[in-house]
């Protein structure tokens, strides 16, 4: 037995390597990578947000904290900055020093607070042991490593959720006798916590939905818990059963209002859209089949490790080393996330592993422990064993070791190794190019179906952030990726002035999911029956390889496209993708020139648009999808923005999928005219309702003339975009 001071000499000894050991990893897996990060790991997401908030915190710390405000009603909050500061003003904002203050500040917390939940799992006489195993093994664990590796500061959300996990299973290690295996207590976890420790519990809940949204997951998973173990515990004992229930009901209501009030005070626009929002839907296109998500969990893990953590739950549940309570809890809890991951979204992105990594943990925890008290006179070669197990495993997934490819690769973690491009300097070449040809923010639409590919928006975005220290002047557009998400290309492509276009395409899954995408490739590279739209541009001389060994070609604008043209293709892409993609909304805008439409109510929008040339581009128009009526109404009241405008054209007209005009109908409208309109014409049949503003005539001049429509009224009730 330990001395005190002995104790305490080794739990710092065991702190500091344990401290050091998350440096190391950090900092060897970061300075190993060269490469442009795409998708969530691009400037555009967490590093940018740490970089803005640094430079606006060393400008004004009080503004830095209003953005970092105001940013929690977006998708991607700033929430995460805040305890990184400190760490990053002091070492700066680059990459590595991020993913260092991450591994820091987050994920070494997170190790010490599994390790503390351990020994409140299990029936254990030296929780000590227990605590530091666990810790070390959540380190050696590499899924746990890999989110904040790749540059998500997830590990945060896990680690609220942790804590509140702590609160409810030290309820139950309280409660119950440690050196006793039977059973002398079993409550519902919740009616044994404080209410004071409940509202603690509901603000770990809420704050991880504010730090990373899809920790909403992870509540429902720990809410879930709680009922089942609540309900069961309530059943088992048949004792006050209506007064506990009652309890249980009270408390789980108090637990959901604070963690409520904890996300919809602060994010309330967020939260009102994730109340309203099909995500389901939205992001359908990441949801796998069922058998490719189970392979890919079991492969990322491996096999041996789901052995092993089965094995372990199953010893100690069956040799009752674990609180029935808590296993419990823990297990709903697992069950839960597994069923979310699997079956619900199926997403192989890997911050979702987070999810079901403590159970991992946990699970062989729980087997080694089990193993050292039935073979405690073998524990040097136990140690060895598992120490092995946990070094290859650690090696293969976070290191190129693990590269092979052999029939019994799956027994071992997947391999996510440092990301090294051989086309890094092409990459570099591409970016100096279209620097030198769009010096003036001219507009680039780069043709990709992920943002994680190997050309894209977000790489060559991240590309010229990297090369010209956050100075950019290159003006990308949105790019479409997936169908369940994105929205046809004809109006980023009708305002783009250059087109980065890949001689092959990538498909982050099945091509029916990329169908826009392809498309859009196809516009620059099919040589029979080829797209009008493709003549409006030239291909460029300059020539970059990407180290697939694919082409890139630049496309350079000739001429603005005609309103005609740009009908017909419209047309034509919705011939190939009849189903309208799910970020599609009613309407198509066609303009160089800002312009927006805004919902007033379900039939009444506002219009603010500069007109456009009557003969020729540049046009301003719009082109509306829903199914147009026998007779088309317009209705609404002009507001010109400068009275120096010589007056404007209102024209409403029908175009049929090959992109000819049926019928139209206009009225002239200036400074001095009575603000009111009201228009008619008869559909013939057509398929497509287009409405512009443009000049009377080709002699008057368009610069002054910006106009608002107030009550604009089509008669159609545009239900994809209210």
């Amino acid at each position: 037995m330990l001395k005190s001071s002995d104790r305490q000499l080794a739990n710092l000894s065991l702190f500091t390597l344990l401290f050091l050991f998350t440096m190391i990893v950090a900092l060897i897996y970061s300075h190993s990578e060269k490469t442009f990060y795409a998708g969530d790991f691009a400037p555009v997401y967490y590093h940018n947000n740490v970089q803005l908030v640094v430079n606006a915190w060393r400008q004004s710390p009080f503004q830095a904290m209003v953005g970092i405000w105001q940013s929690l009603g977006r998708d991607h909050s700033q929430l995460f900055v805040i305890p990184l500061l400190p760490l990053l003003l002091i070492l700066g904002d680059s990459r590595v020093n991020f993913i260092l203050s991450v591994g820091v500040v987050y994920l070494f917390p997170l190790s010490l607070v599994l390790g503390a939940i351990a020994p409140r799992l299990l029936i254990t006489s030296n929780p000590q042991f227990t605590f530091w195993l666990t810790a070390f093994v959540s380190l050696l664990v590499p899924a746990t490593w890999l989110p904040t590796l790749r540059g998500y500061p997830d590990a945060g959300g896990l680690l609220a959720i942790s804590g509140a996990i702590f609160l409810v299973v030290s309820a139950s290690s309280l409660s119950q006798n440690s050196g006793d295996r039977a059973i002398p207590l079993f409550r519902p976890l919740l009616n044994q916590i404080s209410g004071g420790k409940i509202v603690i519990i509901g603000f770990l809940l809420g704050f991880a939905m504010l730090f990373r949204r899809h920790f909403a997951y992870a509540d429902l998973a720990f809410i879930t818990g709680l009922i089942v173990q609540g309900i069961a515990a309530i059943f088992v004992s048949q004792k006050r059963l209506m007064p506990e229930l009652l309890l249980l009901g009270g408390k789980l209501i108090l637990l959901g209002s604070i963690a409520f009030l904890t996300l919809i005070v602060p994010a309330q626009e967020f939260t009102i859209r994730a109340l309203t929002t099909d995500f389901r839907s939205l992001y359908a296109a990441w949801s796998l089949p069922f058998p490719e998500i189970f392979w890919h969990y079991f492969n990322f893990y491996g096999g041996v490790t789901w052995v092993l953590v089965i094995t372990g739950f199953t010893w100690g549940i069956s040799s009752r080393s674990i609180h029935l309570s808590s296993g419990i809890f823990i297990a709903t809890m697992g069950i839960i996330s597994l069923v979310n991951l699997l079956i619900i979204l199926r997403y192989d992105s890997f911050q979702y592993t987070l999810h079901i990594t403590p159970i991992i943990i946990w699970g062989l925890v729980f087997l080694f422990v089990s193993i050292n008290r039935k073979f405690s006179n073998k524990r040097k070669l136990i140690t060895t064993i598992a120490g092995i197990y946990l070094g290859v495993n650690f090696l293969f997934m976070l290191t190129g070791l693990g590269k092979f490819n052999l029939p019994l690769r799956s027994l071992i973690a997947a391999n996510y190794p440092p990301q090294v491009r051989q086309d890094y300097e092409q990459i570099q070449q591409l970016v100096r190019y279209l620097r030198e040809i769009a010096p003036n923010k001219e507009p680039i639409y780069v043709v990709s179906s992920s943002a994680m590919d190997l050309l894209s928006r977000g790489v060559l975005a991240n590309a010229e952030a990297t090369m010209f220290d956050r100075l950019p002047i290159l003006n990308f557009l949105r790019p479409q990726s997936f169908d369940s998400s994105s929205s046809y290309p004809l109006e980023s492509l009708l305002k783009a002035q250059y087109v980065v276009v890949p001689q092959v395409m990538e498909y982050r899954f099945a091509v029916e999911q990329h169908r826009v995408a392809r498309i859009t490739h196809e516009i620059f590279t099919k040589e029979i029956d080829k797209w009008a739209l493709a003549a409006d541009f030239r291909p460029l001389s300059r020539k970059f390889t990407l180290e697939n060994g694919s082409g890139v070609t630049i496309y350079q604008r000739l001429r603005p496209t005609s309103l005609d043209v740009a009908v017909q293709s419209l047309g034509r892409m919705q011939q190939e993708i009849p189903t309208i993609p799910g970020g599609q909304a009613d309407w198509i805008t066609l303009s160089q020139f800002p312009l927006t439409l805004q919902p007033k109510s379900p039939l009444i929008y506002q219009l603010t648009a500069r007109a456009g040339y009557r003969s020729q581009p540049p046009i301003t128009a719009v082109i509306f999808l829903t199914p147009v009526p026998p007779i088309l109404r317009a209705t609404g009241a002009v507001k010109f923005l400068d009275p120096r405008c010589g007056g404007v054209a209102l024209r409403l007209a029908v175009y049929d999928q090959a992109g000819k005009i049926l019928s139209s109908t206009e009225t002239l409208k200036s400074p001095s005219f009575p603000p009111e309109f009201f228009l008619a014409t008869t559909t013939q049949g057509g398929r497509y309702l287009v409405w512009q503003v443009l000049s009377p005539d080709d002699r008057n001049l368009i610069d002054r003339c910006t106009i608002e429509i107030n009550d604009f009224n089509l008669g159609l009730n545009f239900s994809r975009s209210q």
